[in-house]
């Protein structure tokens, strides 16, 4: 079955890995209601409360961050939810359809810092 795999480069998220299946809808943010929370991520559990209070990076993602629809293999839909940006390959997105990520993976940014490395996988 294909899916879209988001691979932590940056940030809170480095190292860890995170499916979409054809079909699914997904939040991403730093709510625990996300689909993708990134208060799930090892990094995160393992700071400080203190820490995670001041991480400037961590803090520049929303709740509720960005949606993520894998409508299908040519129809994968990036919307931005949050108040500091959602960036695709550098450039800010609102809400836009990609539409050749099976040949061409592609970087998503939440904020200044969480980046991912969002690929196809048949």
């Amino acid at each position: 079955m294909p899916r879209i795999m988001l691979k932590g480069l940056s940030g809170i998220v480095k190292d860890e890995s995170f499916p979409i299946e054809a079909g699914q809808d997904v939040v991403l943010g730093r709510s625990r209601s996300c689909e993708i929370s990134l208060k799930s991520c090892r990094a995160y559990s393992l700071m400080e409360p203190e820490q995670r209070d001041k991480d400037e990076g961590l803090l520049t993602v929303s709740r509720k961050h960005v949606r993520i629809r894998f409508i299908k293999t040519d129809g994968i839909e990036i919307e931005d939810l949050s108040s500091n940006g959602t960036f695709l390959d550098g450039k800010k997105v609102e809400k836009m359809t990609i539409t050749d990520l099976p040949g061409k993976p592609c970087e998503l940014r939440l904020g200044r810092r969480e980046t991912f490395r969002m690929e196809f996988v048949a």
